[in-house]
């Protein structure tokens, strides 16, 4: 049996290293990866499957399946719809994964749907958000609805 001996050398260099890659590992959740370039606010209102202001009302844990990480689904009741279709309630879900967009139930938020997989989703890479740290994008979304009712007259 052969032995190889790195020495101090080797620990002072390896310990840092695997500390430093735990700590950029575990922060994962702060910091999304987005690895497409954010779209315009007007693109994603006009590509969105659906845009709207909801509260959180619940959350439950969604398994994977079909291809779909797992991830949380949110039930929020609808308060102003501004682009697509949807009743008093939606339920969104948000994978788990680098884009995953947490929400907290009770609070109040803007919402940038896509469609994907015959459910609406949502990511941390678009202009949803909670309000009202968000309003500035409400603010746009309103004047964009607007125009487009103006367009249609």
């Amino acid at each position: 049996m052969v032995k190889i001996s790195f020495g101090n050398r080797y620990s002072e260099i390896v310990k840092p290293l695997a500390v430093l890659l735990l700590l950029i590992g575990a922060s994962g959740s702060a910091h999304s990866f987005c690895p497409d370039p954010h779209p315009s606010l007007e693109k994603e209102y006009s590509t969105s499957a659906i845009v709207f202001v909801g509260t959180a009302l619940s959350e439950r844990s969604t398994i994977e399946s079909d291809g779909f990480y797992d991830g949380t689904t949110y039930t929020l009741q609808v308060e102003k719809i501004f682009r697509g279709k949807a009743g008093q309630m939606i339920d969104v879900f948000s994978e788990n994964s680098s884009g995953r967009f947490p929400m907290t139930v009770g609070n109040r938020y803007i919402v940038f749907g896509y469609s994907q997989g015959g459910r609406i989703q949502i990511d941390y890479c678009d202009h949803s958000g909670m309000l009202p740290e968000k309003s500035s994008i409400l603010k746009k979304v309103r004047e964009l609805k607007a125009s487009e009712e103006q367009e249609k007259k």
